[in-house]
């Protein structure tokens, strides 16, 4: 099934175009349990982008899911369930779906890793 799976994802990343702002290292704001507050700022416009939407917060090649708090004028405030440190490197604000199906795959992968640990 995850061999499918990653099949699927790799076929939908290959013929979508990325729908990403970039945005500069990000920066912690605070820590409350498992959400993570970063401000980031855009390098382009963010049109489109709104607070509660839903994206992918890039960083290092992983997308992590994330939502908008606010944007104001290339300023922008993002809440993650993961904490990536005091600095973030440059990243991207993913727009399209393609972040949704990474984060399944993430997701299946982690319980597919814990069911294995728990079965004698």
């Amino acid at each position: 099934m995850m061999h499918a799976l990653n099949d699927e994802i790799a076929a939908v990343q290959r013929n979508t175009k990325h729908d990403a702002i970039p945005v500069d290292r990000g920066r912690l704001v605070s820590r409350d349990g498992d959400e993570v507050e970063y401000d980031v700022s855009a390098a382009r416009s963010t049109r489109g982008l709104r607070a509660g939407m839903q994206v992918g917060y890039e960083v290092e090649g992983t997308i992590h899911p994330a939502a908008v708090l606010f944007v104001r004028s290339g300023a922008i405030r993002l809440t993650v369930r993961r904490d990536l440190g005091d600095i973030t490197p440059a990243g991207a604000i993913v727009r399209d779906t393609v972040w949704l199906l990474v984060a399944l795959r993430s997701a299946i992968q982690e319980l597919s890793s814990e069911l294995a640990r728990r079965t004698p």
